[in-house]
């Protein structure tokens, strides 16, 4: 009886066992992954934003998602700063009113394949 009473003591404490080191396995991975995550929303925030000056006879050829106010050229603003919402495929132009320069603004395919590539390089 005792033998009996102590694999079954075995057979419910080596599940829970296990399940703890999954548990705290996949808690280190999830940890690692919001610092990843992270890590690209602050890259976002640094690299989504150039400022291109365009030719006139050149803007034709650009496709304008919209125009804005021209803010004064900071190059710590953000596209949030801004008020725009990165795209998956698509990066957008918005004419500057006021300037000669035209705001790009990547979009998160590029900015992913780009952090990708600068994570490789360091």
């Amino acid at each position: 009886m005792k033998i009996k009473n102590g694999i079954l003591m075995i057979a419910f404490i080596l599940p829970l066992g296990v399940f703890g080191q999954i548990q705290s396995g996949l808690s280190e991975s999830s940890e690692s992954l919001s610092h990843a995550d992270k890590g690209f929303e602050d890259y976002c925030l640094k690299e989504s934003i150039s400022y291109i000056e365009v030719v006139a006879s050149k803007s034709s050829g650009i496709i304008f998602s919209g125009e804005m106010t021209s803010m004064e050229l900071n190059s710590n603003a953000t596209h949030l700063d801004y008020g725009v919402e990165l795209k998956e495929e698509k990066t957008q132009y918005f004419e500057l009113i006021g300037s000669e320069k035209v705001l790009s603004v990547k979009s998160l395919f590029v900015l992913r394949l780009n952090y990708s590539n600068s994570i490789k390089s360091n």
